[in-house]
């Protein structure tokens, strides 16, 4: 007797749900056992993403390496980013480093900015304001062709990373200013210098990496 069996696939569809937001890839097709591969990144306004997710609300997270065996619908998972929180000054937290730069008081106290999360912003450290920077393993990089921190007041950097494309170079010292790198990373990528001393204090000790 002739049977008749159903076809079967060799592969397996991987659907992206962007779950609000918008994904320029919908689905794709990968062989059956294979690793999924480099996942896309949606976006959503006024959201950051999360990762890609088996359910809308909770699921496992599914990273590059995993690998598929059936089909798979992907949903993306966001966080608006009022509820982000990036630097911690004395117990509390904000949404900015900006935010965290306008809490520490102007009367040379001594204060530490934690940072909770990689972070991208240009600030200013103003005179009489004296901050140590934890970044706990975070980089800081710039949003704009401006330092990253332009330095009036007192600043110590102790670990972390502070990245820079900018001409400007990571971090501009000012005459008013003292800057004190025992450690961590300060990288320029960009046209200038990483520190750009310009008439301040400036002290490098201990394992501080320095690279223009």
């Amino acid at each position: 007797d002739l049977h008749s069996f159903p076809t079967r696939r060799s592969s397996d569809l991987l659907v992206f749900d962007a779950n609000g937001g918008t994904c320029t890839e919908s689905y794709r097709e990968l062989e059956k056992g294979s690793v999924i591969g480099t996942l896309p990144n949606p976006t959503y306004t006024d959201y950051e993403f999360l990762g890609w997710y088996t359910d809308p609300d909770n699921g496992t997270l599914v990273s590059d390496t995993d690998v598929i065996n059936a089909d798979l619908n992907l949903y993306a998972h966001w966080i608006h980013t009022s509820l982000i929180m990036t630097a911690e000054v004395n117990g509390n937290t904000y949404n900015t480093l900006q935010q965290a730069i306008a809490a520490v008081p102007k009367n040379n106290t001594v204060t530490t900015v934690k940072l909770l999360r990689n972070a991208s912003d240009n600030i200013t450290v103003a005179a009489r304001q004296n901050i140590v920077f934890d970044l706990q393993g975070y980089t800081i990089s710039n949003t704009v062709n401006l330092p990253i921190i332009t330095n009036r007041g007192t600043v110590t950097i102790n670990n972390g990373t502070f990245r820079s494309s900018a001409t400007q170079g990571a971090i501009n010292n000012e005459s008013t200013g003292t800057l004190t790198v025992s450690g961590g990373s300060i990288i320029a990528t960009g046209t200038r210098q990483c520190i750009y001393n310009n008439g301040g204090t400036l002290y490098i000790t201990g394992s501080a990496y320095l690279s223009a």
